[in-house]
Parts: structure tokens; sequence; C-alpha cells
């Protein structure tokens, strides 16, 4: 019996272990279902999903994170949500597109990605057209003076790369592209101590710079040095009239300075201890604890700051809990500012480490460490998303737990998008479950699927079968039994015009290599099954095993020793308390195998002498104290 519940043990514990790796380590392909996200799963945000759900496709042969769709209402901004790694990542994507319903819009291929990273992802206006525009760093060489800026057209192709102009040893802060088709560049540069450039570098010192580069001829058009070494500059915007409004530190003090772009003067400051305004607000309008960034509003005359805040700094958060979002009006002919409205500090600010300001005048909050997204108007949460669990920053404070979501962390924003690639919609067959799936990496414009299929052979009578609507990043189509053999899907855009054609494939030919999800999640229920029957079976045969052993002991002990009839003697009684002398060995190995043979080994004949009694006496020591308690050796 102990035999029979050691090897059920084993086998327990094996298909435990095998479950729990399916769960928490390849949960890549578990969730090849038609849901490309969770729906407000607690069981999600707490890990039982692993620490970074990712969603499989019939047609793309990517994966992307399987988010958890937490809150949504209906007042959320339309665009789209972009995902980037902070820091110098180097991955398998280190940015994507989705939609407000939490579904894949685009994924770089991965030759595009090959040794860089992307970050900083934002989306400019350059003569009419979006960009998506990202900071680069090249990672095989891993450098700052390697980085630069990328911009990428509508069909998802580099089309620029933005660079400071002459001798640049830094770190790239912020790009802005404006009106004029200039590229404004924040960044910090190496320094040197002479005024000529043969000067030695100073090692450690750097300079806060911006400069504004032509994009068509890369011409130098402005550059502005920041005075003192200490200077650090947060953000910079630019006028209709041309001068630069520039956020940071100067002096020690946080401020707004608007520079001329005829000269580089200073035109006016906006708080620290060389302020040139009235506050009219009782200091609260002139007055930035930490980390802020400004821009202009359309009438230029308006001002809005975010003030990030690091007065006082949390334990928990390790930021400032007072983030300010300012409003300002600005009068320059009587130099006066105040607040536009009241000014509120925002709870929900409270722990965000990026805020974004929507064209629809929501906020969108990113949190450090936390790879989600809320957006949120003055009075409520409209959109609350998680692209992994809740669970993960809390256990990545554990000692040696650090890398646990390494590669899983992303920041988040979100812009306006149109997207219109080059290649053509994906299609993959499953000849199991009969139906095509189709999908367009990057397409934005596309409204339905249609199905068609001709007979082989004929190039030109396509038979339309089925219209399905598009609304998700990969859709499924049944095939019709009456199809023809050859198939190809149509996609329509928003006026339901003809946009592509995806390639063709024939309906009896598998070409999708991911399995049958159906497949999937009863090999899962098998695998969780016989893990629940062994567990029981050990527990049953655990239960029984101390019940017999329980019941021997008791009539040991109701019994007490017993008496030889020749009047042997006490020591003779004891080892009567077994059925037989010769059972002693067995009885003791069978439960306590790893004990020696010389510590219990007696003679089945002969009254046992003073050495084994000792040896007796030595098994008494070593075997468990509540048996040999109960037996009363």
């Amino acid at each position: 019996m102990q035999d029979h519940v050691a090897v059920l043990n084993l086998l327990g514990g094996t298909l435990f272990l095998l479950w729990m790796t399916v769960q928490f380590v390849d949960f890549r392909a578990r969730d090849a279902s038609h849901t490309p996200y969770f729906d407000s799963s607690i069981a999600y945000d707490w890990g039982a999903f692993g620490v970074a759900p990712q969603h499989s496709y019939r047609s793309f042969k990517q994966r992307s994170p399987k988010p958890n769709l937490v809150r949504q209402n209906e007042h959320y901004d339309t665009g789209f949500v972009f995902l980037y790694r902070p820091g110098n990542y180097c991955g398998e994507a280190p940015f994507m597109i989705f939609d407000n319903n939490a579904n894949l819009v685009w994924m770089p291929a991965k030759h595009q990605w090959d040794g860089v990273t992307g970050s900083d992802i934002t989306v400019q206006q350059f003569k009419g057209r979006d960009y998506i525009v990202y900071r680069q760093l090249d990672s095989i060489s891993q450098h700052n003076s390697s980085q630069s800026y990328i911009m990428v057209d509508g069909s998802y192709q580099v089309c620029t790369e933005i660079r400071p102009v002459g001798y640049f040893k830094g770190e790239l802060r912020g790009i802005r592209i404006s009106k004029n088709g200039g590229a404004i560049i924040n960044f910090t540069n190496q320094t040197r101590i002479g005024a000529d450039d043969t000067s030695p570098l100073m090692e450690g010192i750097y300079e806060s710079i911006f400069q504004e580069v032509d994009l068509e001829s890369g011409e130098l058009l402005f550059e502005w040095r920041a005075a003192s070494y200490t200077a650090s500059i947060n953000s910079v915007d630019k006028s209709t009239e041309g001068d630069y409004l520039v956020a940071g530190s100067f002096s020690g003090s946080n401020t707004v300075i608007c520079v001329s772009h005829k000269h580089g003067h200073i035109l006016w400051q906006l708080g620290g201890s060389a302020n040139d305004f009235k506050d009219a607000s009782s200091g609260a309008a002139t007055r930035f604890s930490g980390y802020h960034q400004a821009s202009f509003l359309q009438n230029e005359t308006s001002l809005v700051i975010l003030d990030h805040g690091s007065a006082t700094v949390t334990e928990s958060t390790g930021r400032g809990s007072d983030v300010r979002i300012l409003e300002l009006e600005l009068d320059l002919e009587r130099m006066v500012v105040s607040l536009a409205g009241t000014n509120q500090p925002l709870s929900k600010l409270s722990t965000a480490s990026a805020v974004q300001f929507l064209p629809n005048g929501n906020i969108l909050l990113s949190y450090d460490g936390i790879p989600s997204f809320r957006e949120v108007s003055k009075s409520d949460v409209l959109c609350d998303v998680h692209f992994s669990p809740s669970l993960v920053p809390s256990l990545t404070k554990g000692p040696g737990m650090a890398g646990l979501a390494k590669g899983h962390n992303y920041r988040i924003s979100k812009f306006h998008w149109v997207g219109q690639p080059k290649g053509l919609p994906e299609i993959a067959v499953d000849t199991e479950e009969r139906a095509v799936y189709v999908s367009w990496n990057g397409a934005t414009t596309i409204d339905a699927w249609v199905l068609q299929s001709k007979r082989k052979g004929d190039s030109d009578t396509w038979i339309d079968h089925v219209r399905v609507p598009k609304l998700q990043f990969e859709t499924r189509i049944p095939i019709p039994r009456h199809s023809e053999e050859i198939l190809r899907v149509v996609a329509l855009d928003q006026d339901w015009k003809i946009a592509a054609y995806s390639r063709t494939a024939s309906k009896h030919i598998r070409t999708t290599t991911l399995e049958s999800h159906t497949d999937r999640r009863q090999l899962y229920w098998i695998m969780t099954g016989m893990s629940v029957i062994v567990l029981g079976v050990y527990m049953f045969a655990r239960e029984d095993e101390d019940g017999e052993h329980e019941a021997d002991i008791n009539d040991d002990v109701e019994n007490g020793p017993a008496t030889d009839q020749g009047g042997a003697s006490k020591d003779d009684a004891t080892l009567k308390i077994l059925p037989s002398v010769t059972q002693l060995p067995w009885a003791i190995e069978s439960r306590y195998p790893d004990l020696p043979m010389a510590a219990w080994v007696v003679e089945s004949s002969g009254t046992p002498g003073d050495a084994n009694l000792a040896k007796l006496h030595e098994a008494d020591m070593l075997l468990d104290n509540d048996v040999m308690k109960k037996n009363s050796w």
C-alpha cells in the first residue's frame, strides 16, 4: 500500500505541475479563441492566466497582448491606443496599435525591428498628413549618440529619419513638428569647456538644447542653448508668430519662458525668481512644484500646463501626490496671468506617470510599472484597460522577481490615425472547422469582408457567398457547403467599395498552423480532471492507511502487554506486542525505509539478550515519537 501511495503522489504532483506550467508559462497558445480580450476578469488581474497573457491568430503569425477590458463608456475618445516599451527594450514588437475595444490594429513585422527599439510614440502632422513619430535607438551599439527620430507614413513605411544637426552625444528628450514644416528637437548634449569645437569634452557634463530643423532639407533653422549646465528643458512649443514656449528648470526654478525666434532672447518668464507676471490667482498660476510641460492652446493667449508635482512624494508610488492641470490666461499687455476656471488637484491623477489631453476634452492616464491606462472625464472613469495583471507590479517587488514582467510593461498614448497598408489581406483555412480566417495588419478603414469562391482552373467567375462585418483584428467566416474549391476574401471600406483582394486558397487544404481552440480547451479540461482525480485517490489512500494504523495502535493500548504462561520477563512481553517478532523488521522497514538495518534486526528465536534489547532501544529513538509512545515500548 505504501508503494502505491508513493506512486500516486508522484503522478499527481507531476500532472499538477504540468497543468500549472501550461497555465502560467506557455499561455500564448491557450488564447486561440475568437475573443482577443478578457471582459472584466478578476482572475486575469490576479495572474490566473499568466503574467503576460497573449492572443494567437490563424491568419497572422505573430502574437499580441491579450488585455482585460475592465470598463468602457460610450463617451470615450475615438482615437487609437498606441503601446510602446519604456527604456531601451529590444523585442518582437517595440510598439503596437489597438482600438478602443482592445482589438489589435497593427503590429510591426519581426524583420522590421531586428536590432532596434521604439519609444516615445506620437502622431504628428506634416503638410496635412499624419505620421507616426518614434524615438529609435540602435540596440547593437546601445549608445545614446545613435538615437534618432523616425517618421512612418500611413502605409507603415519609414519615410524620414531626424537627428540633431552637428555634434551630438547625449539623449533625445522630445520632438514636435511645427506648422511651418520644421521639427523642434529637445535634447541634452555633452558639452565642451571652451567656446571652440576643438576643446576637450567635459565628461559627465551635459547642457540642454533645442533645435528646429527643416524636415525636407535637413537645414538648421534655429538653435537655443540653456545658459546654465543645471538647466533642464522639459518641453518646447511654437506660436504662430514663431516664438518658442519652453518649460523647464532654469537657475534652480521651475518656470515657463518665451524665447524669441529672431535673436534667442527671453521675452518673458512665468514663475520662478524672475517671474514677469502678476498672479491674479494668489500664486496658484505661477507656482510649479516639479516636472512640468507647457503648450499653447488654439488662441495662443492661453496655456495649458501639466505639473507632475514633487513636493510630497508618497512611499507607495514614489511620485508626487499633487498632479495639477493648469489652464492659464495671459494678458501680455498688462503682464497678468490668471487661472481659467477652477483649479482643483485631480485625485485620479495622483499616481499617474503620464497624462495626455485628448481632443474631446478627456484625459488619458498611464502609470509607471503598471501596463494599463484610464481615460477619464471631469467626473467619471470612461475607459479602463489592463495589458497585464494588476498583481504583476506587486510580485516584482519581491527578491529575485524583478525580471518577472520584463518585456511586458508598456507606456500608452492615444491618437487619431488612418492606416492603409500596402500589403494584402491574409487568409487561413481551417478544414476541421470549415472556416476561413482573414486579417489585414494595420488597416483601419475596412468595414466588412466578402467571401468568394470559384472552380479550380476558372480564372474569371467568382461567386459571392457571405458578407461579414469586421469587428476584430481577425474575422472568422464559415465556408458554405455549396462553395467552390478556390476561395478568396474581398475587403470593403466604410463606403463598401472594394479596397483589396486577398490571396487565394483551397478550401480542402489546411493553411493555419494554429491548433483548433476547441481541441485546446478539451486538453485543459482533461488535464484538470486528471489532476483532481489523482489528488482525490491519493487523499483517500492516505486516509485509509492512517485509519488502519490508528486502529492497530488503539488495540495495542487497550489490551496492554501480553504475559507469557511460562513466566517470561517484561522484556519478552514487550516483544509480543507485535503479532510476531519476525514481523518487526518488515513493519519498521515498510513505514521507515530510511532506518538502518542494524538498528532493528532482532533474531526471531531465543530470548532477546542485552545486545538485541539495545538495538530495540536504538530503534525506539529513531522511530516516530507518536508511534513509540502509543506502543509503550
